[in-house]
């Protein structure tokens, strides 16, 4: 079921402008699935974390880049979130580049305003992730993954996939471990 908005305007219809409160999730596992955002951008796109709850993700300086491997330009990042785990991303929001480090493939995003360029809300907040300790992970801890990486088989939008492992391993990198 799909509902369709006009507007005989420039505007979108009020009903798109209403930034929605985000589910605040009843255990760890729903936190985390709130938390993780899809980045939408001219050339690709790919996961990002929410790590503060006023809005800066944490991504791959990768899901950032273009085939010519420009900069995003301004309101060209979409910002999607997970409101309904059995539905794609909604796209809500737009942000922008803040930080890159090509080196360590880590890149900072704000998210700015609404999809449609409206502020947020005042004292509006986002479901966040803190960040961990590596350090503290040992071999066999249980581990859950969540992301965007790709478009689904069927060349569609998919919902949010998780995956479930273990700590396999470290490997020494640039700046820290891989796990």
């Amino acid at each position: 079921q799909f509902t369709i908005h006009a507007s005989f305007t420039g505007e979108p219809p009020a009903a798109l402008l209403a930034i929605p409160p985000l589910p605040a999730g009843r255990d760890a596992l729903e936190r985390a699935l709130h938390a993780t955002v899809e980045l939408l951008t001219p050339g690709g796109g790919g996961s990002g974390t929410v790590v503060t709850a006023d809005g800066l993700i944490l991504t791959n300086a990768h899901v950032l880049g273009d085939i010519d491997d420009k900069p995003v330009p301004d309101g060209k990042l979409i910002v999607a979130v997970t409101l309904d785990p059995h539905a794609p991303a909604t796209e809500l929001f737009r942000g922008r580049v803040i930080k890159t480090d090509a080196e360590l493939d880590l890149a900072l995003v704000e998210i700015t305003t609404g999809f449609y360029g409206q502020p947020l809300p005042d004292g509006y907040r986002f479901r966040s992730l803190p960040m961990g300790d590596p350090a503290q992970l040992r071999l066999g801890d249980p581990l859950w993954t969540i992301g965007y990486p790709a478009i689904g088989g069927t060349r569609s939008r998919p919902t949010v996939p998780l995956k479930r492992g273990i700590v396999s391993g470290f490997e020494r990198y640039r700046g820290g471990s891989l796990i």
